[in-house]
């Protein structure tokens, strides 16, 4: 799975395969959490930096179990407002799915075959052997680099 986020830096191929929107039985979930908990974490570096190595280990971990206990202390929080959003967004978007598929005379299986024919068309494209744009790209950046 590519988290959400990441997932457009990644090419179409990936995408279609491997995206939280193209996979079932996913629901709402994004896949973020490391990025989130890095995050969390961003100011332990200048907490920790001049801190010996056993003392940088036991604020990680102290910053770590303050952040997992956190998170559970929210948890049912959590889990109440995520299912009271999957619902409202069943009850919401399938009255739209309906109206737009009535309108382009889909049906579910449709949506399947759309993807299918769009990961096969993707799979057999080829790439041009050597972009000229490209290369004079890397070679601007590295005319750049050396400018430095």
């Amino acid at each position: 799975v590519v988290p959400t986020f990441h997932g457009h830096a990644h090419n179409r191929g990936c995408q279609l395969k491997w995206h939280p929107l193209y996979l079932k039985v996913l629901g709402l979930e994004d896949f973020e959490c490391c990025e989130r908990i890095f995050s969390f974490s961003n100011h332990l570096a200048s907490c920790t930096r001049h801190s010996s190595k056993f003392h940088r280990h036991q604020g990680i971990e102290e910053h770590i179990r303050y952040w997992a206990e956190l998170k559970y202390s929210n948890l049912a929080g959590f889990l109440f407002n995520n299912y009271r959003q999957a619902l409202e967004l069943i009850s919401e978007l399938e009255a739209e799915l309906v109206v737009l598929k009535s309108a382009h005379l889909l049906q579910d299986q449709d949506f399947e075959t759309f993807l299918q024919e769009e990961q096969e068309y993707v799979a057999n494209l080829k790439n041009p052997r050597g972009n000229p744009l490209e290369f004079a790209y890397v070679e601007a950046l590295e005319a750049f680099e050396d400018a430095e």
